[in-house]
């Protein structure tokens, strides 16, 4: 009776512990079950926040590039040959001598150039006034057009990082509200007016850094130039430092 009463309280424990060993590992299974389906979902909120992340290097070349370019402008309108087609010198017709019979002495023409103390033709001074302004404007073009570019990429890149911090913010988020405890609810849960003021509140902030990205390269021009520098020297400054945001 001993033996056979021992028997069956070793079976009764055996299968027992064999339950439990199987619910443990069919729990075990399912928890990692549903944690592989949170990470697949994160990895999926992930995977858009690097394709967003994947300008930035971009964006780091493009303005380095163009603050090495705007090194390069003196040398520009060097090789365009950026000067007034119309001076004094070309604004006078030539003198031509008469022609005269053998043995007479040789009269020059009446001159047509213009005394130096006589204004311009009318035509000639809106030719070279159009020069002129034709000069200013394509200077100022080239002088702004690399700082353009410059504030473009740094506005560009600080979009993206926002947009893909708050990516990651969000599947951060999934995982704790997945795997969070009772004592974690009352932390990580939020209400859906809470989601609402945290997406507008994110959405704000978007805005806000893409007008801080743009201001401080024409901020720092303003201030080299208003110190008496060359507008050469003043887009030089603007396209730095958008590169180094």
């Amino acid at each position: 009776a001993g033996v056979v009463t021992g028997a069956a309280l070793a079976a009764a424990v055996g299968s027992y512990e064999e339950w439990q060993g199987a619910a443990a590992a069919a729990n075990a299974h399912e928890i990692s079950a549903i944690a592989t389906r949170a990470a697949a979902e994160a990895e999926e909120i992930l995977s858009s926040a690097e394709r967003v992340k994947a300008v930035l290097p971009v964006c780091v070349v493009v303005g380095a590039t163009a603050t090495s370019l705007s090194l390069l402008t003196p040398r520009l309108f060097a090789v365009l040959d950026l000067a007034p087609p119309f001076t004094e010198q070309n604004t006078r017709p030539p003198v031509v001598a008469a022609a005269a019979p053998r043995g007479l002495p040789v009269l020059e023409a009446p001159s047509l150039a213009r005394p130096a103390n006589a204004a311009a033709p009318e035509i000639f001074g809106r030719s070279a006034r159009a020069a002129r302004d034709k000069l200013v404007r394509t200077k100022t073009l080239l002088n702004l057009v690399c700082p353009a570019i410059s504030i473009l990429a740094a506005s560009v890149s600080v979009v993206a990082q926002q947009d893909a911090c708050r990516r990651c913010d969000k599947a951060q988020a999934l995982g704790r509200r997945r795997f969070a405890t009772r004592e974690d609810v009352g932390r990580t849960w939020k209400s859906v007016v809470e989601l609402v003021e945290s997406e507008a509140a994110a959405d704000t902030s978007l805005w806000f850094g893409f007008a801080r990205s743009i201001l401080p390269a024409p901020v720092a021009a303003g201030v080299v130039a208003q110190g008496g520098a060359a507008p050469l020297l003043a887009s030089q400054v603007a396209s730095a430092v958008a590169a180094a945001q």
